[in-house]
């Protein structure tokens, strides 16, 4: 249990608005310094990942959202997005380390290189293992 009270359920296709929204008003602005916002790619990829999406409920109310993909001993951490009002609590540094206790060796992510969100990893021991293009490729390796 998180020390936030906060719950989670899977996804459902009725939250795809709610992702949309999300994704706009947390990583748009730093998707648009190198792409146009594209809702159709953000609607393919919520389709075909939606079966790794949780869904953070507080009191109720949608407030975020994580993807995680197993893939052997490295959990893929996709997405870990925060509606702004719940940013800056600590809420997804909680979520980043709980992720280290699920037993996998390591922890993969993505960042795009403008995303002040790529500071909050380096702090955690994640480490810059490759950049493509405006994106850099994190992990963790885990003892």
């Amino acid at each position: 249990m998180n020390p936030f009270g906060i719950t989670e359920r899977k996804c459902r296709k009725s939250d795809y608005p709610f992702m949309e929204n999300l994704i706009e008003s947390t990583i748009k602005k730093y998707v648009e310094k190198y792409y146009p916002f594209d809702r159709e790619h953000i609607r393919t990829t919520f389709a075909r990942d939606m079966k790794y999406i949780t869904i953070l409920m507080k009191g109720g109310k949608r407030i975020g959202l994580y993807e995680v993909k197993p893939k052997g001993k490295t959990l893929d951490l996709g997405r870990l997005f925060l509606i702004p009002a719940y940013q800056g609590k600590g809420i997804g540094t909680w979520y980043l380390k709980h992720f280290e206790t699920l037993g996998y060796k390591k922890l993969e992510l993505r960042v795009w290189a403008n995303n002040p969100a790529r500071f909050l990893y380096r702090r955690l021991g994640y480490k810059t293992i490759k950049k493509k293009e405006h994106r850099f490729h994190m992990e963790k390796i885990l003892k």
